[in-house]
């Protein structure tokens, strides 16, 4: 009895066919009863992984490279970075300037009269030279484009864009604006002057 019980216990429950139920012969790639195909888990599971880490990887492996690519990204300059030589290059070179293309400028001059070109508002500015730059009103701030006014002196920051198609003159998309202090000095004299007068 004992050693019949030993035999029961070493005898391994036969494989039955996941579809049929029927009792499956060993190392049976498909079921002698119904035909099905008999998949091995093991493999399977195997196969599973390998995908699995593959993906990983892969994963792992774009998320470097995007952000090694971010990091070699040349800094978008500030306003206050801005070469002061670079808008004597554009005037004195205008055939040399497309190197300039997309970059930040500034420009001291006087300010024209406000255009209306292909449905944006530009600005011309004047230097002292006589040189023009076309600067349009795009991506500036409200605040900032108010302080246009016909004959201000002023420094004006812009995106160089290239040479205007329309005048033969450089143009760029506006930034910022700053008014030169002689305006704002002699507009705080002619406010003293009238209160003296209004005092006398």
């Amino acid at each position: 009895m004992a050693k019949e019980k030993k035999a029961k216990k070493g005898k391994k429950s036969p494989k039955l066919c996941p579809e049929c139920g029927s009792e499956l012969p060993k190392r049976a790639k498909t079921c002698p009863s119904c035909g099905a195909e008999l998949k091995k888990k093991g493999k399977l599971r195997i196969l599973l992984l390998i995908v699995a880490v593959v993906v990983v990887l892969a994963a792992a492996a774009a998320a470097f490279l995007l952000f090694r690519g971010r990091a070699n990204q040349p800094k978008e300059p500030s306003l206050t970075e801005i070469s002061t030589q670079a808008p004597a290059a554009i005037f004195e070179n205008p055939e040399d300037s497309t190197n300039l293309v997309g970059q930040n400028l500034y420009i001291d001059g006087e300010a024209g009269t406000i255009l209306r070109l292909s449905g944006q508002d530009c600005c011309e500015i004047t230097t002292e030279d006589g040189s023009f730059a076309l600067l349009s009103r795009t991506y500036t701030p409200v605040e900032e484009w108010e302080k246009l006014a016909e004959s201000v002196k002023l420094r004006a920051y812009f995106r160089y864009l290239g040479p205007s198609e329309i005048f033969e003159m450089p143009s760029g998309a506006l930034l910022l604006i700053e008014v030169a202090e002689e305006e704002e000095e002699s507009e705080e004299e002619s406010d003293e002057g009238s209160e003296e007068e209004s005092d006398g």
